[in-house]
């Protein structure tokens, strides 16, 4: 009888069945809640990067892209003009529009570099990853190798006005000054579309990571 009623008493009655089955539930809840807010924390950060970072930086090196391109049509403009200025002395004021505006892009294109520049250096130092501060600093070292060729263009495009402007210039050294010219120029292009590339692949890493996380 005894024993019994000792069997009875370690016996789960429906009551602590329910209750253990409510505690069980509510730590599977937790558990899985945690882990989801993990994984929105993981998507959070990756969209924020996207966003802050990569977006910006995708902008900024398009901006410098176009007005290159800008600069070297009003220079090619400027070139055009300075051929019939040898017939008509009064396209004067055209030419020094056309050089007005390769100077007006000079200075947009070298404070755009400074400040993706200063923007990248940043990114480098607040980043907590080491693998985007390693992506960062190629980038970074990418666009301190354009804003140095960019000078060197830019030295050779304003000999050339000089030489163009004085009106009987040496064929040879117009000549010369042309190709190295077109070279720069290529290769600027060159630089700044597999800089973009570059940041898109960045880009296209932070998605999938973010979608991983999903």
């Amino acid at each position: 009888m005894n024993t019994s009623n000792g069997y009875t008493s370690f016996r789960f009655t429906i009551g602590r069945k329910l209750f253990l089955a409510t505690v069980i539930n509510l730590l599977l809840m937790v558990i899985v809640g945690s882990y989801a807010i993990n994984q929105m924390n993981l998507i959070g950060l990756e969209i924020e990067e996207i966003s802050t970072v990569d977006m910006p930086l995708v902008l900024a090196i398009t901006e410098i892209e176009t007005h290159q391109l800008e600069q070297s049509r009003h220079l090619g403009h400027a070139e055009r003009i300075a051929l019939e200025m040898r017939e008509d002395p009064s396209l004067i004021v055209n030419f020094k529009r056309s050089v007005a505006k390769i100077h007006f892009y000079s200075e947009k294109i070298t404070k755009e570099i400074q400040e993706t520049t200063a923007l990248l250096k940043v990114d480098i130092q607040k980043n907590n990853s080491e693998a985007d501060r390693e992506e960062f600093k190629l980038v970074l070292d990418s666009l301190i190798d354009i804003e140095r060729e960019h000078v060197e263009y830019e030295s050779n495009v304003f000999d050339l006005i000089v030489l163009l402007e004085a009106g009987n210039w040496d064929p040879i050294r117009y000549r010369s000054l042309i190709n190295i010219i077109d070279q720069e120029e290529d290769q600027l292009d060159e630089e700044l579309d597999d800089l973009l590339r570059e940041i898109e692949s960045f880009t296209q890493n932070s998605l999938i990571k973010a979608n991983e996380h999903e």
